[in-house]
Protein backbone atom coordinates (compact mmCIF):
# COMPACT_ATOMS: atom_id res chain seq x y z
CA UNK A 1 0.00 0.00 0.00
CA UNK A 2 1.53 3.48 -1.28
CA UNK A 3 2.46 5.74 2.25
CA UNK A 4 2.55 9.29 2.14
CA UNK A 5 4.78 10.52 4.65
CA UNK A 6 3.89 14.15 4.56
CA UNK A 7 0.86 13.14 5.95
CA UNK A 8 2.86 11.91 9.43
CA UNK A 9 4.29 14.97 9.45
CA UNK A 10 1.19 17.23 9.22
CA UNK A 11 -0.38 15.59 12.49
CA UNK A 12 2.92 16.40 14.04
CA UNK A 13 2.36 20.11 13.13
CA UNK A 14 -1.41 19.78 13.61
CA UNK A 15 -0.63 18.48 17.16
CA UNK A 16 1.22 21.06 17.87
CA UNK A 17 -1.13 23.69 16.79
CA UNK A 18 -3.41 22.10 19.10
CA UNK A 19 -1.16 22.32 22.48
CA UNK A 20 -0.60 25.82 21.34
CA UNK A 21 -3.73 26.74 21.58
CA UNK A 22 -3.97 25.01 25.15
CA UNK A 23 -1.22 26.84 26.53
CA UNK A 24 -2.07 30.00 25.48
CA UNK A 25 -5.76 29.70 27.06
CA UNK A 26 -4.48 28.61 30.20
CA UNK A 27 -2.28 31.32 29.77
CA UNK A 28 -5.48 33.93 29.81
CA UNK A 29 -5.21 34.63 26.31
CA UNK A 30 -8.17 34.61 23.88
CA UNK A 31 -8.45 34.91 20.32
CA UNK A 32 -9.69 38.44 19.53
CA UNK A 33 -7.94 40.45 21.78
CA UNK A 34 -4.49 39.96 21.44
CA UNK A 35 -3.91 40.38 17.63
CA UNK A 36 -3.87 38.00 14.29
CA UNK A 37 -1.33 35.87 15.27
CA UNK A 38 -2.79 35.06 18.70
CA UNK A 39 -6.24 34.90 16.97
CA UNK A 40 -4.90 32.16 14.66
CA UNK A 41 -3.20 29.73 17.20
CA UNK A 42 -6.03 29.89 19.34
CA UNK A 43 -8.02 28.87 16.64
CA UNK A 44 -6.68 25.09 17.09
CA UNK A 45 -10.20 23.15 15.81
CA UNK A 46 -9.35 24.35 12.40
CA UNK A 47 -6.41 21.78 12.97
CA UNK A 48 -8.74 19.04 14.54
CA UNK A 49 -11.02 20.05 11.29
CA UNK A 50 -7.73 19.52 9.07
CA UNK A 51 -7.41 16.06 11.48
CA UNK A 52 -10.39 15.09 10.41
CA UNK A 53 -10.41 15.01 6.20
CA UNK A 54 -6.73 13.53 6.59
CA UNK A 55 -8.57 10.36 8.79
CA UNK A 56 -10.98 10.22 6.14
CA UNK A 57 -8.44 10.07 3.34
CA UNK A 58 -6.09 7.37 5.53
CA UNK A 59 -9.06 5.37 6.48
CA UNK A 60 -10.64 5.11 2.62
CA UNK A 61 -7.26 4.70 1.26
CA UNK A 62 -6.36 1.30 3.95
CA UNK A 63 -10.35 -0.05 2.92
CA UNK A 64 -9.62 -0.08 -0.92
CA UNK A 65 -6.00 -0.95 -1.33
CA UNK A 66 -6.10 -3.53 1.68
CA UNK A 67 -9.63 -4.70 1.12
CA UNK A 68 -9.67 -6.17 4.99
CA UNK A 69 -12.73 -8.28 6.60
CA UNK A 70 -14.94 -6.59 9.45
CA UNK A 71 -13.34 -8.27 12.47
CA UNK A 72 -9.71 -7.92 11.77
CA UNK A 73 -10.29 -4.39 10.33
CA UNK A 74 -12.21 -2.76 13.48
CA UNK A 75 -9.46 -4.42 15.79
CA UNK A 76 -6.20 -2.33 14.42
CA UNK A 77 -8.34 0.83 14.64
CA UNK A 78 -9.30 -0.33 18.16
CA UNK A 79 -5.77 -0.72 19.30
CA UNK A 80 -4.41 1.98 17.71
CA UNK A 81 -6.23 4.27 19.33
CA UNK A 82 -7.68 2.20 23.09
CA UNK A 83 -4.02 2.01 24.99
CA UNK A 84 -3.02 5.17 24.75
CA UNK A 85 -6.82 6.89 25.14
CA UNK A 86 -6.87 4.72 28.44
CA UNK A 87 -4.12 6.08 29.74
CA UNK A 88 -4.94 9.65 29.30
CA UNK A 89 -8.66 9.21 29.82
CA UNK A 90 -6.95 7.95 33.62
CA UNK A 91 -5.31 10.66 33.84
CA UNK A 92 -8.12 12.64 33.10
CA UNK A 93 -10.08 11.19 36.17
CA UNK A 94 -7.28 12.02 38.13
CA UNK A 95 -7.43 15.92 37.42
CA UNK A 96 -10.32 16.64 35.43
CA UNK A 97 -11.21 18.42 38.38
CA UNK A 98 -8.14 20.82 39.11
CA UNK A 99 -9.93 23.46 36.68
CA UNK A 100 -11.95 24.63 40.04
CA UNK A 101 -9.16 24.69 42.16
CA UNK A 102 -7.02 26.36 39.07
CA UNK A 103 -9.76 29.41 38.80
CA UNK A 104 -9.54 29.96 42.49
CA UNK A 105 -6.29 30.74 42.54
CA UNK A 106 -6.06 33.20 38.77
CA UNK A 107 -6.21 37.02 39.11
CA UNK A 108 -9.25 37.31 36.98
CA UNK A 109 -12.60 35.00 36.88
CA UNK A 110 -12.34 35.27 33.36
CA UNK A 111 -9.31 34.03 33.13
CA UNK A 112 -8.77 32.42 29.08
CA UNK A 113 -11.34 30.01 28.89
CA UNK A 114 -11.43 28.85 32.66
CA UNK A 115 -15.32 29.72 33.21
CA UNK A 116 -16.23 27.45 30.98
CA UNK A 117 -13.63 24.21 32.30
CA UNK A 118 -14.61 24.72 35.15
CA UNK A 119 -18.40 24.41 34.24
CA UNK A 120 -17.75 20.96 32.56
CA UNK A 121 -15.90 19.72 35.43
CA UNK A 122 -19.01 20.83 37.69
CA UNK A 123 -20.92 18.82 34.86
CA UNK A 124 -19.08 15.80 34.93
CA UNK A 125 -19.04 15.25 38.74
CA UNK A 126 -22.56 15.60 38.96
CA UNK A 127 -22.97 12.98 36.59
CA UNK A 128 -19.74 10.98 37.26
CA UNK A 129 -20.94 7.21 36.48
CA UNK A 130 -22.84 8.10 33.41
CA UNK A 131 -19.60 9.90 31.93
CA UNK A 132 -17.36 7.39 32.83
CA UNK A 133 -19.62 4.60 31.19
CA UNK A 134 -19.72 6.36 28.01
CA UNK A 135 -15.99 7.63 28.06
CA UNK A 136 -14.91 3.67 28.47
CA UNK A 137 -15.98 2.60 24.94
CA UNK A 138 -15.07 6.11 23.36
CA UNK A 139 -19.09 6.57 22.59
CA UNK A 140 -18.90 9.73 24.83
CA UNK A 141 -19.42 11.14 21.79
CA UNK A 142 -23.03 10.64 21.21
CA UNK A 143 -24.52 11.70 24.32
CA UNK A 144 -26.71 14.86 23.54
CA UNK A 145 -25.07 17.93 25.61
CA UNK A 146 -29.06 18.31 26.41
CA UNK A 147 -29.30 15.54 27.76
CA UNK A 148 -25.79 14.92 29.70
CA UNK A 149 -24.32 18.26 29.72
CA UNK A 150 -20.50 18.16 28.53
CA UNK A 151 -20.83 14.38 27.75
CA UNK A 152 -18.44 14.68 24.91
CA UNK A 153 -15.53 16.93 26.67
CA UNK A 154 -16.06 15.41 30.46
CA UNK A 155 -13.20 13.89 31.54
CA UNK A 156 -10.79 14.64 28.69
CA UNK A 157 -11.57 17.66 26.96
CA UNK A 158 -9.55 16.84 24.05
CA UNK A 159 -10.84 13.65 23.62
CA UNK A 160 -14.47 14.77 22.14
CA UNK A 161 -12.31 13.74 18.63
CA UNK A 162 -11.22 10.30 19.89
CA UNK A 163 -14.87 9.25 20.19
CA UNK A 164 -15.90 10.98 16.48
CA UNK A 165 -13.05 9.11 15.04
CA UNK A 166 -14.34 6.06 17.06
CA UNK A 167 -17.66 5.94 15.44
CA UNK A 168 -16.05 7.19 12.26
CA UNK A 169 -14.03 3.69 12.29
CA UNK A 170 -17.09 1.78 13.30
CA UNK A 171 -19.17 2.91 10.37
CA UNK A 172 -16.75 3.61 7.28
CA UNK A 173 -16.99 0.17 5.57
CA UNK A 174 -20.64 0.56 5.51
CA UNK A 175 -20.51 4.04 3.99
CA UNK A 176 -17.72 3.18 1.66
CA UNK A 177 -19.76 0.71 0.34
CA UNK A 178 -22.82 2.48 -0.16
CA UNK A 179 -20.30 5.36 -1.85
CA UNK A 180 -19.59 2.72 -4.48
CA UNK A 181 -22.52 0.11 -4.66
CA UNK A 182 -24.60 2.31 -7.21
CA UNK A 183 -25.60 5.33 -8.28
CA UNK A 184 -28.71 5.38 -5.96
CA UNK A 185 -26.73 4.47 -2.94
CA UNK A 186 -24.20 7.42 -3.68
CA UNK A 187 -27.31 9.35 -3.78
CA UNK A 188 -28.52 8.35 -0.83
CA UNK A 189 -25.82 9.17 1.46
CA UNK A 190 -25.35 12.44 -0.51
CA UNK A 191 -28.58 13.28 1.12
CA UNK A 192 -27.54 12.72 4.67
CA UNK A 193 -24.35 14.15 4.27
CA UNK A 194 -26.29 17.49 3.09
CA UNK A 195 -28.95 17.20 5.62
CA UNK A 196 -26.17 17.23 8.15
CA UNK A 197 -24.64 20.21 7.25
CA UNK A 198 -27.83 22.00 7.04
CA UNK A 199 -28.47 20.77 10.56
CA UNK A 200 -25.61 21.13 12.27
CA UNK A 201 -26.36 24.74 13.74
CA UNK A 202 -29.42 23.05 15.45
CA UNK A 203 -27.19 19.56 16.35
CA UNK A 204 -24.50 22.14 17.51
CA UNK A 205 -26.81 22.81 20.70
CA UNK A 206 -27.30 19.03 21.08
CA UNK A 207 -24.22 17.60 20.31
CA UNK A 208 -21.55 20.19 20.58
CA UNK A 209 -18.82 18.40 18.74
CA UNK A 210 -18.33 14.42 18.70
CA UNK A 211 -21.43 13.09 17.08
CA UNK A 212 -20.53 11.64 13.76
CA UNK A 213 -23.31 13.50 11.57
CA UNK A 214 -21.52 17.25 12.60
CA UNK A 215 -18.74 16.22 10.77
CA UNK A 216 -19.59 13.59 8.22
CA UNK A 217 -19.17 16.03 5.24
CA UNK A 218 -14.83 16.05 6.45
CA UNK A 219 -14.45 12.79 6.31
CA UNK A 220 -16.44 12.95 3.14
CA UNK A 221 -14.07 15.21 1.94
CA UNK A 222 -10.68 12.89 2.50
CA UNK A 223 -12.41 10.53 1.01
CA UNK A 224 -13.26 12.09 -1.97
CA UNK A 225 -9.18 12.87 -2.19
CA UNK A 226 -8.73 9.43 -2.70
CA UNK A 227 -9.94 9.78 -6.33
CA UNK A 228 -7.39 12.06 -7.12
CA UNK A 229 -4.76 9.44 -6.20
CA UNK A 230 -6.41 6.90 -7.95
CA UNK A 231 -7.58 8.49 -11.06
CA UNK A 232 -4.68 10.38 -12.71
CA UNK A 233 -1.35 9.22 -13.99
CA UNK A 234 1.95 10.90 -12.62
CA UNK A 235 1.79 13.57 -15.10
CA UNK A 236 -1.48 14.11 -14.48
CA UNK A 237 -1.61 14.49 -10.50
CA UNK A 238 1.41 17.16 -11.17
CA UNK A 239 -1.11 19.40 -12.80
CA UNK A 240 -4.30 18.64 -11.05
CA UNK A 241 -1.72 19.05 -7.91
CA UNK A 242 -0.29 22.51 -8.82
CA UNK A 243 -3.90 23.89 -9.77
CA UNK A 244 -4.84 22.90 -6.08
CA UNK A 245 -1.57 24.28 -4.73
CA UNK A 246 -1.83 27.81 -6.78
CA UNK A 247 -5.18 28.40 -5.49
CA UNK A 248 -4.66 27.40 -1.98
CA UNK A 249 -2.00 29.83 -1.82
CA UNK A 250 -3.73 32.04 -3.19
CA UNK A 251 -6.37 32.14 -0.98
CA UNK A 252 -3.87 31.97 2.06
CA UNK A 253 -2.21 35.48 1.30
CA UNK A 254 -5.56 36.97 0.36
CA UNK A 255 -6.08 39.54 3.11
CA UNK A 256 -8.54 39.43 5.98
CA UNK A 257 -7.55 36.56 8.14
CA UNK A 258 -11.33 36.65 10.13
CA UNK A 259 -13.08 36.27 7.15
CA UNK A 260 -10.64 33.10 5.83
CA UNK A 261 -10.90 31.42 9.23
CA UNK A 262 -14.01 28.66 8.35
CA UNK A 263 -12.74 27.89 5.16
CA UNK A 264 -9.13 27.80 6.47
CA UNK A 265 -8.87 24.10 7.42
CA UNK A 266 -10.35 22.76 3.73
CA UNK A 267 -7.49 25.06 2.31
CA UNK A 268 -4.93 23.85 4.39
CA UNK A 269 -5.94 20.45 3.28
CA UNK A 270 -5.95 21.27 -0.40
CA UNK A 271 -2.89 22.28 -0.04
CA UNK A 272 -0.82 19.78 1.47
CA UNK A 273 -3.03 17.16 -1.22
CA UNK A 274 -1.38 19.57 -3.87
CA UNK A 275 1.91 18.82 -2.40
CA UNK A 276 1.23 15.00 -2.35
CA UNK A 277 0.05 15.06 -6.02
CA UNK A 278 2.98 17.00 -7.05
CA UNK A 279 5.64 15.15 -5.46
CA UNK A 280 8.65 16.91 -6.45
CA UNK A 281 12.12 16.72 -5.14
CA UNK A 282 13.00 20.37 -6.06
CA UNK A 283 13.28 22.66 -2.34
CA UNK A 284 13.44 25.96 -4.70
CA UNK A 285 9.53 25.14 -5.47
CA UNK A 286 6.61 25.82 -3.21
CA UNK A 287 5.43 22.08 -3.58
CA UNK A 288 8.91 20.91 -3.00
CA UNK A 289 10.06 23.00 -0.11
CA UNK A 290 6.87 21.86 1.90
CA UNK A 291 7.34 18.22 1.08
CA UNK A 292 11.20 18.54 2.49
CA UNK A 293 9.80 20.37 5.28
CA UNK A 294 6.65 17.52 6.29
CA UNK A 295 8.85 15.01 5.42
CA UNK A 296 11.65 16.43 7.66
CA UNK A 297 13.35 14.23 10.81
CA UNK A 298 11.99 16.71 13.35
CA UNK A 299 8.90 16.77 11.73
CA UNK A 300 8.11 13.27 11.28
CA UNK A 301 9.09 12.93 14.70
CA UNK A 302 6.30 14.69 16.16
CA UNK A 303 3.90 13.36 13.83
CA UNK A 304 4.96 9.90 15.19
CA UNK A 305 3.95 11.37 18.83
CA UNK A 306 1.42 13.55 17.62
CA UNK A 307 -1.50 10.84 18.65
CA UNK A 308 -0.03 10.76 22.06
CA UNK A 309 0.90 14.37 22.31
CA UNK A 310 -2.46 15.44 21.59
CA UNK A 311 -4.53 13.52 24.58
CA UNK A 312 -1.67 13.70 27.11
CA UNK A 313 -0.99 17.50 27.27
CA UNK A 314 -4.06 18.53 28.46
CA UNK A 315 -3.42 16.79 32.44
CA UNK A 316 0.28 17.74 31.96
CA UNK A 317 -0.65 21.46 31.25
CA UNK A 318 -3.44 21.31 34.37
CA UNK A 319 -0.62 19.79 36.76
CA UNK A 320 2.00 21.88 35.75
CA UNK A 321 -0.12 25.30 36.14
CA UNK A 322 -1.68 24.40 39.31
CA UNK A 323 1.91 23.95 40.75
CA UNK A 324 3.04 26.94 39.54
CA UNK A 325 -0.26 29.15 41.37
CA UNK A 326 0.62 27.42 44.24
CA UNK A 327 4.08 28.59 44.75
CA UNK A 328 3.78 31.77 42.54
CA UNK A 329 1.88 34.82 42.07
CA UNK A 330 1.25 35.43 38.86
CA UNK A 331 -0.88 38.02 37.20
CA UNK A 332 0.04 38.49 33.84
CA UNK A 333 -0.90 36.05 31.09
CA UNK A 334 3.08 37.00 28.89
CA UNK A 335 4.21 35.73 32.65
CA UNK A 336 1.84 32.99 32.61
CA UNK A 337 2.60 31.71 29.46
CA UNK A 338 6.36 31.92 29.68
CA UNK A 339 6.02 29.49 32.77
CA UNK A 340 3.67 27.18 31.15
CA UNK A 341 6.14 26.88 28.02
CA UNK A 342 9.07 25.75 29.91
CA UNK A 343 7.48 23.28 32.00
CA UNK A 344 4.73 22.04 30.45
CA UNK A 345 6.19 21.42 27.18
CA UNK A 346 9.19 19.43 27.75
CA UNK A 347 7.48 17.32 29.98
CA UNK A 348 4.47 16.88 27.05
CA UNK A 349 7.23 15.81 24.64
CA UNK A 350 8.91 13.39 26.99
CA UNK A 351 5.61 11.48 27.85
CA UNK A 352 4.20 11.35 24.51
CA UNK A 353 7.56 9.75 23.47
CA UNK A 354 7.20 7.54 26.38
CA UNK A 355 3.33 6.94 25.60
CA UNK A 356 4.04 5.77 22.30
CA UNK A 357 6.78 3.60 23.07
CA UNK A 358 5.47 1.91 25.65
CA UNK A 359 1.88 1.71 24.84
CA UNK A 360 1.15 3.10 20.92
CA UNK A 361 3.48 1.21 19.52
CA UNK A 362 2.72 -1.96 21.27
CA UNK A 363 -0.78 -1.39 20.51
CA UNK A 364 0.00 -1.25 17.06
CA UNK A 365 1.71 -4.40 16.73
CA UNK A 366 -0.88 -6.03 19.28
CA UNK A 367 -3.61 -4.68 16.88
CA UNK A 368 -1.76 -6.41 14.02
CA UNK A 369 -1.05 -9.76 15.36
CA UNK A 370 -4.45 -10.11 16.48
CA UNK A 371 -6.43 -8.90 13.74
CA UNK A 372 -3.82 -11.46 11.55
CA UNK A 373 -4.96 -14.22 13.40
CA UNK A 374 -8.85 -13.61 12.59
CA UNK A 375 -9.79 -15.48 9.64
CA UNK A 376 -12.36 -15.85 7.70
CA UNK A 377 -14.47 -14.47 4.67
CA UNK A 378 -13.63 -11.03 3.66
CA UNK A 379 -17.12 -10.69 2.81
CA UNK A 380 -17.44 -6.53 4.44
CA UNK A 381 -15.16 -5.09 1.34
CA UNK A 382 -14.86 -7.86 -0.74
CA UNK A 383 -18.89 -7.24 -1.76
CA UNK A 384 -17.68 -3.90 -2.49
CA UNK A 385 -16.01 -4.73 -6.15
CA UNK A 386 -13.60 -1.72 -5.53
CA UNK A 387 -12.89 -0.07 -8.68
CA UNK A 388 -12.85 3.72 -8.76
CA UNK A 389 -13.98 2.94 -12.57
CA UNK A 390 -17.34 3.16 -10.56
CA UNK A 391 -17.29 6.75 -9.15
Amino acid sequence: MVRYNLFDGLRGLLAAWVVAQHILQFSGFRGGEYGPIVRLLTSGGIAVQVFVILSGFVITHLLIETRPAYLPYITRRFFRLFPVYLLCLALGLLTFQLPVEIADMLPTQDWGTFPKLVEISNATQANFSVHLALHLPMLHGIAPDEILPSSSVGFLPPAWSISLEWQFYLLAPLLLYLAMKNAVTRAVLAVVIVLFIQLSPKLGTWFPGGFLGQHLHLFTIGGLSVVLTKTYGDDEKRRVGAAILAMAIVFLLAPGLGSKLPYLSYVIWLAVLGVALINSANRNSPAGFALWLLQSKPILWLGKVSFSTYLIHWPIMLVCQYQLLRYLEISQPGTMLALLVCTSLPLVYIASWLSYRTLEAPGIRAGRFLASMLHGPRRTLHMLNLSLIHI
